[in-house]
């Protein structure tokens, strides 16, 4: 697996390759990058915290080694163990294919949260495979269940253009403190992974 930061926190204070990040300023705080090339899984294990209330990973043209779907799964233990077991997830989105009608998917026992719906294709040097946001919602609070939000645009088995909107919960109340990146079957063949801190004006 895959896990690269280039953000450290210390003292309270944010700073990006050594320099500090201040400000009350609403946006997108960069703490991790990794990029992926022939690998099983792409892992976020430390920066998710309480150090702000909502995080999103972007991804951009994650292609699989074979036609697959792109999952997610969290852990609480800093990516010691991820949740994998059926029931640890629940799911739902809608997306269409060039145009098409618009259909449902979802779970509501699964072992993790899919983010693409139908399978990714194995698209050639010129496709685009996925890529869109994944946003964690309080990863930190204790108290409810994990919510998470996702966009995906990708190119399918047919070939096409597809694009899945949805959400899905952790069903626990445990915290969310790192992330899984992989796909159902094979191995991620590339692609590019960006962890953000959500910053709020108030």
């Amino acid at each position: 697996n895959i896990d690269v930061n280039i953000v450290t926190k210390g003292s309270g204070v944010l700073t990006v390759n050594g320099a500090p990040v201040g400000g009350s300023a609403s946006g997108l705080v960069c703490l991790a990058v990794a990029s992926a090339s022939s690998v099983a899984t792409v892992d976020f294990t430390s920066l998710i915290d309480s150090t702000f209330d909502e995080y999103e990973i972007h991804y951009q043209n994650v292609k699989p080694a074979s036609n697959a779907s792109l999952l997610f799964r969290s852990s609480t233990d800093a990516g010691s163990t991820f949740a994998a077991s059926a029931g640890n997830y629940s799911w739902s989105g809608i997306g269409n294919e060039d145009g098409g009608a618009a259909t449902g998917i979802g779970s509501s026992s699964d072992t993790s949260i899919c983010i693409s719906g139908t399978g990714i294709g194995n698209v050639a040097a010129a496709g685009a495979g996925a890529s869109g946001v994944l946003r964690l919602i309080q990863p930190s609070n204790a108290t409810v269940n994990k919510l998470i939000e996702f966009r995906t645009v990708y190119e399918s088995t047919s070939p096409g253009v597809v694009q899945v909107s949805g959400g899905g919960r952790r069903i626990s109340t445990a915290d969310i403190d790192a992330v899984r990146f992989l796909f159902s079957t094979g191995n991620i063949a590339s692609g590019l992974f960006k962890l953000y801190g959500v910053r709020r004006s108030v």
